[in-house]
């Protein structure tokens, strides 16, 4: 009996020895089939997130070409929330981090375009252009061809320049002549001179002194032509015949005949000569100079000033 005992002790001992090595078996049996599992389902979630791959395209530079953003589904949202999703947990393509569109810097104002510079008229001449007596008053008549421009193309449109020196020859205007056209580079030039130079001559000494003084002035001619102004134009140039004079009889209105007569015929290159300045100032019964029209013996009164200025005024208007 107590051999049987024993043994059966013996074997009730291996029989839970076994039991208990199969239990342990089947415990990682289990476990190890849980892990094969799972392992498997990750390989078939990661499958089906290639298959639905979602595409957001972002057009970055307005050009038309696509950036692509791939996200698998379920990645981190759910698939009602996928657009917000993107927004959320990056920053916005614009720079801003609410996504909101950044308000635009404002359109400069461009700058307003400046006022073209008045075009300049100059006048070159004697005592007679500067307007003696009446010297820088609104009598002289470039003062007078000023406000007549101004009527007729407004304010501003053109400058009359009046460079006109007492005494002046043609021989001193000529000197100063390229001075004056690079400091005004004048639409127009008017030129009325002579008297002066004229007025030194006798009957011996009068052809002379009328060739000098008319060389001169196509030296002056020549000068205002070759002008170039900044825009690439050349002045325009208009040569008037003297004024008749009450000097030494009816010598001095001759002489200034005679001049006028020689610029007529043998300059060239002006835009324009006129007589009108002789003719409405000369007594024709007199053959000198209308004293009405005259405040000595060699300058005109405002009233004859008035008609300088108008007939200068019917030659320049054509240019401008």
């Amino acid at each position: 009996m107590t051999s049987i005992k024993k043994r059966l002790t013996k074997n009730v001992r291996l029989i839970f020895v076994g039991f208990l090595i199969f239990t342990l078996f089947l415990l990682v049996l289990i476990s190890w089939i849980r892990v094969f599992v799972n392992d498997k389902q990750d390989e078939q979630d990661v499958s089906a997130a290639e298959e639905g791959e979602i595409n957001y395209n972002f057009d970055i530079d307005g050009r038309g070409d696509n950036a692509n953003i791939y996200l698998p589904d379920g990645a981190g949202r759910s698939d009602t929330d996928s657009t917000s999703s993107v927004g959320s947990n990056s920053q916005d393509l614009d720079g801003t981090e609410d996504g909101t569109t950044p308000t635009p810097a404002p359109t400069p104002t461009p700058a307003p375009t400046p006022e073209p510079e008045p075009e300049n008229i100059v006048c070159l001449g004697d005592s007679v252009t500067a307007g003696y007596p009446y010297n820088g008053s609104s009598s002289t008549y470039p003062a007078k061809l000023q406000a007549s421009i101004n009527s007729a193309f407004g304010s501003g449109e053109y400058t009359v320049v009046n460079k006109a020196v007492n005494g002046y020859k043609a021989e001193n205007v000529l000197a100063n002549t390229s001075i004056w056209l690079n400091q005004y580079n004048p639409e127009v030039v008017l030129l009325m001179v002579g008297g002066n130079d004229i007025a030194e001559a006798d009957i011996y000494t009068i052809n002379a002194v009328v060739n000098q003084t008319a060389s001169e002035v196509q030296q002056i001619v020549n000068t205002v032509k070759a002008h170039t102004n900044p825009d690439g134009s050349h002045p325009k140039l208009i040569l008037s015949a003297f004024i008749p004079n009450n000097l030494y009889d009816t010598w001095g209105s001759l002489a200034i005949s005679y001049y006028n007569t020689k610029l007529a015929s043998s300059i060239t290159g002006d835009d324009k000569y006129f007589t009108a300045n002789w003719s409405d100032l000369y007594d024709t019964s007199t053959h000198q100079a209308k004293t009405s029209l005259m405040y000595d013996s060699t300058h005109p009164n405002t009233s004859g000033y008035s008609i300088i200025a108008a007939n200068w005024y019917s030659q320049v208007a054509g240019y401008l």
